[in-house]
């Protein structure tokens, strides 16, 4: 018979291998879902470069695993991207061969003539501990995509190199967050995160997209402050409106408590990007990203019948991406 512990664990497993979470769970770990993925960015205000690593695990449904490992680079514009089978381990560390490992403090990916190392200083937590990123949302299985913002920090030590060239990102502001679920969502999506505020401890993610082609579109935001903590996008208690168009997005929202609107441009230079969208073993080109798009940010707090600002400011150097639905583009760029 098995032991009390041995059935938590086991029930864990299963809410987990429906993409959901309990409360006070850690999304980072893999759930045993089609597609799992896990994205890393370091933005260095000094220097204005960005260099981002994305790792992407599907699950084939024969049970085969494939990883796609994407390295991308500003201002350079660089983006590299490798396939790799077999030697995949999905609890932490998280490792793809010899090609990338990522844990909680450090990253090293190289791809081709790009390599990317960092040790990071964790700052304060992007997601609550009783939800993740989606709220309420974590505990609904079946999800068409799960996503939330893991932490953002400090590079302690960090080094690019581009072929010969060797630059360093010592002292970068890092981000981290996790999505997973069973692929990419369908309909298309919008996602942004900025971390270079003049303030460090002021950092704001945004990830939402339309539920199918004419449904509602739901976005949510997490702001780290000063002051602490801020969720909003769930509906009926802080519901958020989102308008995307020519580069630009708008969210803006909130509930009783609090009230945002961030604000982002992308700017010139926006890159294609491959990601996993099992099944088949190819990687798919529907996102385009920003790697040093503008985001401006208005938090306020409730204080009795009148509001007054919580956090503000602007953040150059965010990613601010886009989602291409299915029926506009196929799922290889050839």
């Amino acid at each position: 018979m098995p032991s009390p512990r041995a059935s938590v664990a086991t029930a864990v497993r299963r809410v987990r291998g429906t993409g959901a979470d309990l409360p006070f769970g850690d999304p980072a770990p893999a759930h045993g879902v089609p597609l799992e993925g896990w994205y890393v960015r370091v933005a260095d205000p000094t220097s204005g470069r960005v260099a981002a690593a994305m790792v992407g695990v599907a699950t084939e449904p024969d049970g085969d695993r494939w990883a796609l490992v994407v390295l991308a680079v500003h201002p350079e514009g660089i983006v590299r991207h490798v396939v790799a089978e077999g030697d995949l381990a999905l609890d932490w560390p998280l490792r793809v061969g010899t090609v990338l490992r990522l844990d909680a403090t450090s990253l090293r990916a190289h791809v081709d003539d790009v390599e990317l190392e960092l040790r990071v200083r964790p700052g304060a937590p992007l997601r609550p501990l009783l939800w993740g990123g989606l709220g309420p949302g974590h505990l609904v299985p079946g999800l068409p995509q799960y996503w939330t913002p893991l932490d953002a920090g400090l590079a302690e030590w960090g080094t690019l190199r581009l072929g010969t060239d060797v630059h360093d990102l010592t002292g970068g502001r890092v981000y981290r967050e996790k999505n997973w679920g069973p692929g990419f969502p369908r309909h298309g999506w919008w996602w942004g995160a900025a971390h270079a505020f003049p303030d460090p401890r002021l950092v704001v993610a945004f990830g939402g997209g339309p539920l199918s082609r004419f449904g509602p579109a739901p976005t949510a935001v997490v702001v780290s402050t000063p002051e602490g903590l801020v969720r909003l996008g769930t509906p009926l208690v802080s519901p958020l409106t989102t308008t995307v168009a020519d580069g630009r997005v708008a969210v803006a929202g909130g509930g009783a408590r609090h009230r945002v609107r961030v604000e982002g441009h992308q700017g010139g230079g926006a890159l294609e990007l491959p990601h996993p969208e099992p099944p088949g073993r190819e990687p798919a080109w529907r996102a385009r990203q920003a790697f040093a798009g503008e985001v401006t940010l208005l938090l306020e707090r409730r204080a009795g019948a009148r509001w007054r600002t919580a956090a503000a400011g602007v953040s150059p150097l965010a990613g601010l991406e886009s989602g291409t639905p299915v029926s506009r583009l196929g799922r290889s760029r050839g």
